[in-house]
């Protein structure tokens, strides 16, 4: 339900409403590697979740420069200070 509410009640791909029966799915896939916990996960309608398969959700911008790609990957990968 977090993932329904978080979302909107919109398809995170396509952006239509979600109906009963929509797919909670893992951003990264579970098989994988991704973890099972809300921050991985998304709320999809089954024709999304159904064509993406165990393909992890990509970049959809711009494509990146290698010095860009290399930062994104150094920033997605650091992990949150301590508090």
């Amino acid at each position: 339900m977090a993932l329904f509410l978080a979302s909107g009640g919109k398809c995170g791909a396509c952006g239509s409403s979600l109906l009963p029966g929509w797919h909670a799915d893992h951003k990264q896939a579970w098989t994988h590697g991704g973890p099972t916990d809300v921050v991985n996960g998304q709320a999809l309608c089954p024709a999304c979740n159904l064509s993406k398969g165990d393909r992890s959700m990509g970049w959809t911008g711009p494509s990146l420069r290698g010095w860009q790609r290399a930062h994104l990957i150094k920033l997605l990968s650091e992990e949150e200070p301590a508090e």
